[in-house]
């Protein structure tokens, strides 16, 4: 390693207090979903069971829910992490190379296909295809590969 250059670890998506917080949501969720089976377990009645499995889905939600929050939060850094390289980029290389990689990254087809795909995808060796964006491709009423998934 060069002297001057300190090596950097990236950040994950989540902060250490997210991460406790999804625990200790899942945490909970567990428990009631547990509770609820112990305890309609150790009753006959109709009434008392219908109580036991209000818990048991508040529990499924509550675990669904934080989930759902998580991934949200992730997903926003996520984007923040994009936007903040693609500005390092353009400053870097400048627009053209942005522009030129985001041309090389769109999906292709011809005007007679049914589907688009990446660029390297074997059902599209050969065949005049052109690139454009996802929505051009879906206002053509194309659906993705299933072999290329782009």
């Amino acid at each position: 390693m060069t002297p001057g250059l300190r090596s950097r670890r990236l950040p994950g998506l989540w902060a250490h207090g997210q991460l406790a917080g999804l625990c200790l949501a899942q945490a909970v969720a567990v428990a009631l979903v547990v509770l609820a089976s112990i305890g309609s377990g150790h009753t006959g009645h109709l009434s008392t069971q219908s109580r036991w499995v209000a818990v048991g889905v508040s529990g499924i939600a509550v675990a669904a829910l934080s989930a759902t929050v998580w991934l949200m939060l992730g997903n926003r850094r996520l984007i923040r992490r994009r936007t903040r390289l693609r500005a390092s980029v353009v400053r870097t290389f400048g627009r053209r190379a942005v522009a030129s990689a985001e041309h090389e990254a769109q999906p292709v087809a011809g005007e007679t296909m049914s589907h688009y795909h990446r660029r390297d995808c074997q059902l599209v060796r050969g065949k005049n295809a052109r690139p454009a964006p996802v929505l051009a491709h879906t206002r053509a009423n194309r659906t993705p590969c299933a072999v290329c998934r782009p």
